[in-house]
């Protein structure tokens, strides 16, 4: 499926970041940067791929490649994938609760973070992250800061440090101003600021001490 317009274009620079995640050339609030980041995720999961070519000033095109459906295939249902039995689960010390309420920056941090090798559990609000914690082990929790609900990503972690000290805690926003600031300020968790990129995010979680260490 081929995709064009007759626009701008883009520059070989901007071509060479277009799939990576947060990366936009649009003014602060007027995009993401998670488009084409997710078309690229969907379309290698599905056994497929993408390519871009753009001339500046002429427009680009965008070609989505899709494995063949054989006439001998049935469309199924993608089977749901359960929770691992505790004795597996925690063995590698790779469970993780993401806590983020924007679909967009869940769906692209879900991606990343299986690619490192985590088992991923999402909860949008600090409540269901709660009883997420209350109903299976995590060993590291990754929150946002400012979220829906009434309670905070700093107040969500200071509760899951007191009652799960040995879990792992780091913070993420993408909110600037002193409101938030102030928040972090004696927030003892390291703390990722959006948009970051895969090599911060990998850092983040693979080099996060646990609660009961601070």
């Amino acid at each position: 499926m081929t995709v064009s317009d007759t626009g701008a274009g883009m520059t070989a620079e901007v071509i060479d970041r277009v799939f990576e995640p947060f990366f936009t050339t649009k003014a602060v609030g007027k995009g993401t940067g998670l488009g084409l980041s997710q078309v690229y995720g969907f379309a290698r999961q599905s056994g497929g791929g993408v390519r871009v070519a753009s001339t500046v000033g002429r427009g680009t095109e965008v070609r989505l490649y899709l494995p063949p459906l054989a006439e001998a295939e049935a469309p199924t249902r993608a089977p749901t994938r359960s929770t691992p039995p505790p004795e597996t689960a925690f063995a590698g010390g790779r469970r993780l609760l993401l806590v983020e309420d924007d679909a967009n920056v869940a769906a692209v941090a879900v991606d990343l973070l299986e690619g490192f090798g985590f088992d991923v559990q999402l909860a949008e609000t600090g409540e269901a992250a709660l009883g997420a914690l209350a109903a299976g082990r995590f060993d590291l929790m990754l929150t946002d800061v400012v979220m829906p609900g009434g309670m905070s990503g700093v107040d969500l972690a200071r509760r899951a440090a007191r009652d799960w000290p040995d879990m792992r805690i780091a913070l993420t926003s993408g909110y600037v101003g002193d409101d938030v600031d102030g928040v972090l300020a004696d927030a003892p968790w390291p703390f990722l600021r959006k948009p970051y990129s895969a090599d911060q995010l990998r850092r983040l979680v693979e080099g996060t001490p646990a609660a009961s260490a601070r």
